[in-house]
């Protein structure tokens, strides 16, 4: 099971590309501490940036869940072009229409 911790003070703002590059690069190769502090840097955008698409506090955490799941089995595939948050956020959206298409094809109680 991973344990996603962050040495980091609280409040940090986000790295520059450089740095998130070398933190996915290093997810790919399995280290689960730069996955923790890869979460702790984007983590915020991610929820954010789900939320604002789902409308929905508790659907927007289980995206983020989703999300670094997602970037921790498909980072060691990842290719560097520069923009490491488009590629996270990307994997974000992507997650998020599937739940929206999920959820239109639950059957509704009456």
């Amino acid at each position: 099971m991973l344990s996603i911790q962050s040495a980091f003070p609280e409040n940090t703002a986000v790295p520059g590309n450089d740095i998130l590059d070398a933190l996915l690069q290093k997810v790919g190769n399995g280290d689960s501490s730069a996955l923790g502090n890869l979460y702790h840097f984007v983590a915020p955008s991610v929820y954010a940036f789900a939320l604002s698409v789902l409308k929905d506090a508790h659907d927007a955490e289980d995206i983020l869940h989703d999300s670094f799941l997602r970037i921790y089995s498909s980072a060691k595939g990842y290719t560097s072009h520069g923009k490491p948050m488009a590629w996270i956020l990307t994997i974000t959206k992507n997650l998020c229409l599937q739940k929206i298409r999920d959820q239109k094809n639950m059957p509704t109680m009456r």
